[in-house]
């Protein structure tokens, strides 16, 4: 199941902010999980016991933002608050890059069933293992 988010959230770095002894998030990454639930709320459930997460981010929206995996933990979070995916510990494989476009134009969060994932991982071993000696 893809999924399609219009921006990313701030880095990991920008999440929360410490006063005292307390954490709290953030007004920008307040601001965002408003937005992105709005994008998201339209999407069905993923339903898998345990499931691989691709996110896929166009380069032109990059814009110099920071190490992309600092984003990662924050958009998986939000699939499980919007109750799209039941639990991010069930997530057995997650990765995140950049491409030169994907088909919506958007970030791309691709959801797929463990048996996926690895099938894709075995043909993928399967196609280089020559390229190994």
């Amino acid at each position: 199941m893809i999924y399609c988010l219009s921006t990313l959230p701030p880095s990991n770095n920008a999440l929360f902010v410490k006063v005292g002894k307390a954490t709290y998030k953030t007004y920008e990454y307040n601001a965002w999980i408003a937005k992105a639930m709005q994008e998201v709320k339209r999407y069905p459930p993923f339903h898998a016991e345990k499931f691989a997460c691709d996110i896929m981010v166009p380069w032109w929206s990059h814009r110099n933002r920071g190490d992309i995996h600092n984003y990662a933990k924050a958009v998986i979070d939000l699939f499980v608050r919007a109750k799209l995916i039941k639990d991010d510990k069930h997530c057995i494989c997650a990765t995140i890059g950049y491409v030169i476009s994907t088909t919506s134009g958007k970030i791309e969060v691709e959801f797929r069933s463990s048996d996926e994932h690895f099938a894709d991982m075995q043909e993928y071993a399967e196609q280089h293992k020559d390229n190994s000696k």
